[in-house]
């Protein structure tokens, strides 16, 4: 009878496999960019497409009423169905154009947003409302008005108007009217945009508010108010700031600081909604005289496409 001898399995080898790390390990470092510039343009895009929407909300509003949303409203303000001193945010309006008509038949405008019957409204959180670059952040969490209250965070507003003080430092030129499309109190009509819809600004980036962030820093401790999308203050102008984005106003058109300034989390600029609904990414170190043209609704300005 024979006797079959046992062959004994060759395994990996210390140095093999040792080897066989080291290039995974080469491929991970050359692949992890590519994944992550694949990711940040998904993300890019996401974000742009939030805005697209609630500019195609911005327009069923003015469809049905002839204008567009206020910025914000500080009560009374009978054209915006508020009789009393109550303060509202312009995305309270859009609630039934962005598929959240049960969020909208809760909300009371004759009640202040931070009033315990709106505040499970606005402490709801809405995808529409977050870029997925600036991430999850907790709930704003505040004390005003007489109101303990909490808001989901928003990473849009309407930027209202341009900060005359801005010409006064020769940074921006001089124009009749350094307002936007939306403001407080205010109801745009089509009409009343001059300098035509496809170069006028409504929605910016904010990204990551309440937390304070600076030239792609966070600064524990700090925070920046206006924060909620439902939040009366979520709205702001442009006023700019110091290159380093400590002091405001400045020659830095935005990225510098999200405290009250444009700010995205986007490597190459930022989000812009346009008055006509089509959103642009801007790019980052743009003139800030370049960009107040594009905020004033009726300033006549001149502006070139290869200007942005």
């Amino acid at each position: 009878m024979k006797q079959h001898a046992l062959q004994r399995r060759r395994g990996f080898t210390l140095i093999e496999l040792l080897v066989v790390i080291a290039i995974i390990t080469t491929l991970m470092a050359l692949l992890l960019p590519a994944i992550q510039k694949v990711r940040e343009a998904a993300n890019r895009m996401w974000c742009g497409n939030n805005l697209r929407n609630l500019g195609i909300a911005l327009h069923h509003f003015a469809s049905e009423y002839g204008k567009f949303p206020p910025a914000r409203v500080v009560g009374p303000y009978p054209e915006g169905g508020v009789r009393s001193n109550a303060e509202h945010s312009w995305a309270a309006y859009l609630l039934p154009y962005i598929e959240q008509q049960h969020l909208a038949a809760q909300y009371d405008f004759e009640l202040d947003f931070r009033h315990p019957t709106n505040q499970p409204v606005i402490a709801t959180r809405l995808k529409i409302m977050i870029c997925p670059s600036a991430g999850y952040r907790p709930p704003d969490r505040l004390t005003s008005g007489g109101y303990s209250w909490t808001a989901e965070v928003g990473d849009y507003a309407p930027i209202m108007r341009v900060d005359p003080v801005l010409v006064t430092l020769g940074l921006v030129d001089g124009t009749g009217s350094y307002w936007g499309v939306m403001n407080t109190n205010f109801m745009c009509k089509f009409r009343d945009i001059q300098d035509g819809t496809s170069n006028t600004i409504t929605l910016v980036e904010c990204g990551r508010r309440p937390e304070l962030w600076i030239l792609g820093r966070h600064n524990p401790g700090a925070r920046v108010r206006g924060a909620g999308w439902g939040d009366s203050r979520s709205a702001f102008s442009l006023h700019g700031s110091t290159l380093d984005g400590l002091v405001s106003p400045g020659p830095c058109a935005f990225g510098c600081t999200n405290n009250r300034e444009i700010y995205s989390f986007h490597a190459a600029g930022a989000n812009f909604l346009f008055a006509d609904d089509s959103v642009r990414l801007l790019r980052k170190g743009m003139n800030i005289a370049v960009l107040a043209k594009l905020i004033t609704r009726k300033g006549h300005e001149l502006v070139e496409d290869d200007d942005f």
